[in-house]
C-alpha cells in the first residue's frame, strides 16, 4: 500500500512541476495586451454585426438599429437595443397581416 501512496505523490507533484513549467513559458499578459485583444475582438464583432443590419433591413430600418445598439452601449442598457428590435418586427408583421386582410 505504500508504494500506491508513493506513486500518487511523484505523479502529483509531477504534475505539478509540468504545470509550473507551463506558466513560466507562456508569457504573462499585461491588462493592456488583454484590453488590447478584448477591444479588437469586440469592434470586430460590432463591425460584422453591423453589416448584418445592412444586408438585412431597409436602410431606414438599419439606421434606426444602428443608432439604438449604438445608444444601448453608450447607455449599458441591452434593453434599449432588444425595444427596437421588436419594434421594427411588430411593425412587419403587422404591415403583412394587413396585406393578407386586404386580399
Amino acid at each position: 500500500m505504500d508504494n500506491k501512496n508513493k506513486k500518487k505523490i511523484t505523479l502529483h507533484q509531477s504534475s505539478r512541476s509540468i504545470l509550473e513549467e507551463l506558466q513560466r513559458a507562456v508569457p504573462n499578459k499585461t491588462k493592456e495586451h488583454v484590453v488590447e485583444s478584448r477591444g479588437h475582438h469586440i469592434i470586430s464583432s460590432a463591425v460584422n454585426f453591423l453589416e448584418v443590419l445592412t444586408e438585412n433591413y431597409t436602410e431606414e430600418e438599419a439606421e434606426q438599429i444602428t443608432r439604438r445598439f449604438l445608444s444601448a452601449i453608450r447607455g449599458g442598457d441591452p434593453k434599449r437595443f432588444i425595444r427596437q428590435i421588436r419594434k421594427i418586427r411588430e411593425a412587419k408583421e403587422e404591415n403583412s397581416g394587413n396585406d393578407r386582410s386586404e386580399d
